[in-house]
């Protein structure tokens, strides 16, 4: 508790930004729904990360308490303002999503470092403080989440009933309030109090054992069978391979993490793997970052190949620091990482503008040449070699996933990829041997906001149906004495049926009747009236309809497949 009270009092704000993000992510919990959650959310996270690093200056350079509020007070500002980013985004985005994530990186790297600076403790000791605080944290946290958890539910079986609510709370509570005040409680006061930070670089026998003779030599194994997967398989395809470039990019990551965590570690094993590996991180790195270029060629710049090709040359900067300095100069490393990350989310040249910017102008110039884009009008393509196709399909793909379309004047309004493509460029939006086996996709669903109005009907039977599975069971019905079967079947019928038991009488409603109306509409336009959904048969006294509620059509081979659910209506003179 007194740890804990300390934490309170040295971060104040920080753990007040904790709080209130508890406090929206119980909102949430309730279903009492709170507009702009992720961006509350996202933003609380930074401004609690980013009055961390100004009380980390703080301590570091300062001592008048007036400096320490005017620092806390920045920090604010730049949390609101990073808010205030945000709102030009409708949806909390992919962009934002990954502007978020890289921000929390560059002020945890900056929290780390800060109390380094002009410091006689290094960048790995403080590292080493960092890693061993989080792991505590989380593994008290954890316990604490397990015992609560039992309590909740032996209360809830015993005593009395307890929502289920009550377990996402109290992990909202332990997780995102206890927890990070526990951590920040572990953190020492570097330059006032050097023997508690002392204390805490030191390695226990636990976590060397673990480095030591566990992960390096787990990391050293699988170097070897990544060097010998290279040497034997250099050649044109390796290059493009798919698993190359996420293979090479996750191990450069845990041997620069493996190699800062073990700074600070007197061991002959590690002294050999900090000797060895920045040496063997190069080349595979350098594989890995041109692997990337090759990609680019194929695909073009897309904001995941900016940070793949960034984080290579990071990489490559930090195997020469290691392999000359030994070590030394890993604050420089970390300088290195912050500068990047605010490079890779700072307009006019971060991530998202370039490769926005890199594949439009890559969609309208290959346009260009095939001249379908002339003075600002879309044609269908005439005639196109395969790389083009490719190169059209790809960019255009990435556009639209990214919402880029409405950037451009050309592409008609509410374009959607897999279902205007075709009818906008004259390719398929996917390249397929076979014409006849490009898969089509169709879904139709009743407005269901309207009143279903069913006449003098006498029964309304739900059915549920697909094609390419087992006929469900009809189901039974007794109307004016006789009874009747009703239901839907596949095969040569395929169609929805109403069956007399005891006489000939038998009505169909065929699907290829419904999809030849639905099919024939306007492309697009995929909600339902009641008028539009049903389908009506008669035969003397007997009357039969069929409602659609949603109908999924898929054609590929010039097949149908269908997968459903429909009212059928059933009705007859008393």
């Amino acid at each position: 508790m007194e740890g804990l009270i300390h934490a309170l009092m040295r971060y104040p704000l920080t753990i007040v930004f904790f709080i209130v993000a508890a406090a929206i992510n119980a909102l949430s919990i309730q279903r009492l729904g709170v507009d702009q959650h992720e961006r509350l959310l996202a933003t609380f996270v930074i401004a609690a990360l980013t009055t961390l690093v100004a009380q980390g200056i703080y301590e570091r350079f300062f001592t008048h308490s007036i400096r320490r509020w005017v620092l806390a007070g920045g920090a604010v500002l730049l949390s609101a303002l990073y808010y205030l980013t945000m709102l030009g985004d409708p949806d909390f985005s992919l962009i934002i999503f990954i502007r978020t994530g890289v921000l929390v990186l560059a002020l945890t790297v900056g929290f780390i470092w800060i109390p380094t600076m002009k410091s006689k403790f290094q960048f790995d000791q403080s590292f080493l403080i960092v890693f061993k605080s989080f792991f505590n944290s989380v593994f008290f946290a954890a316990v604490i989440m397990v015992g609560v958890s039992l309590i909740i539910g032996a209360a809830d079986q015993l005593l009395f009933n307890l929502s289920y609510r009550a377990y996402p709370h109290a992990a909202n509570i332990i997780f995102v309030i206890f927890a990070p005040m526990y951590f920040l409680s572990l953190i020492p006061k570097y330059h006032a109090e050097d023997k508690e930070a002392e204390g805490k670089v030191k390695w226990s026998r636990f976590l060397e054992v673990l480095v030591a003779y566990i992960i390096i030599p787990l990391v050293s194994l699988f170097t070897v069978i990544l060097v010998l997967y290279i040497l034997l398989n250099i050649r044109g395809d390796f290059w493009t391979d798919n698993l190359l470039e996420p293979m090479l990019v996750t191990y450069s990551i845990v041997v620069i993490f493996v190699y800062v965590l073990a700074g600070t570690l007197e061991n002959k094993l590690v002294e050999y793997f900090k000797r060895i590996f920045p040496k063997v991180l190069l080349p595979i790195v350098f594989f890995q970052t041109m692997a990337s270029f090759l990609k680019i060629q194929e695909e073009g710049l897309t904001h995941g190949r900016y940070f793949v090709i960034l984080y290579g040359v990071f990489a490559i900067v930090s195997g020469i620091l290691f392999s000359l300095y030994k070590g030394k100069k890993n604050g420089a490393v970390a300088i290195l990482l912050m500068v990047f990350s605010i490079l890779s989310i700072m307009p006019p040249v971060d991530a998202f503008s370039v490769s926005r910017r890199i594949q439009i102008s890559q969609l309208e110039a290959v346009l260009g040449e095939n001249e379908m884009l002339v003075e600002g009008e879309i044609r269908r393509a005439e005639e196109l070699s395969e790389e083009d196709r490719r190169l059209i399909r790809s960019t255009t793909s990435y556009i639209d996933q990214m919402n880029y379309t409405e950037e451009l004047d050309w592409i008609p309004e509410d374009f959607n990829y897999y279902r205007d493509f075709e009818e906008v460029f004259g390719i398929t939006p996917q390249e397929w041997e076979n014409e006849r086996a490009i898969p089509r996709y169709r879904s139709f669903q009743r407005a269901q906001e309207e009143v279903l109005d069913i006449g003098a009907y006498n029964y309304m039977i739900q059915v549920q149906f697909t094609s390419t599975g087992e006929d469900r069971e009809p189901k039974e019905i007794i109307l004016n004495g006789e009874t009747y079967r009703v239901g839907w079947e596949g095969g040569a019928l395929e169609g929805f049926f109403v069956k007399a038991m005891e006489s000939n009488l038998e009505l169909v409603i065929p699907m290829e009747e419904i999809t030849d109306r639905l099919l024939d509409r306007e492309n697009g336009h995929q909600q339902l009236s009641q008028e539009e959904a049903a389908f009506y048969t008669e035969t003397g006294d007997l009357s039969m309809g069929v409602v659609v509620n949603y109908l999924d059509i898929q054609e590929e081979n010039g097949q149908k497949s269908y997968n459903g659910d429909v009212y059928i209506l059933l009705g007859g003179e008393e």
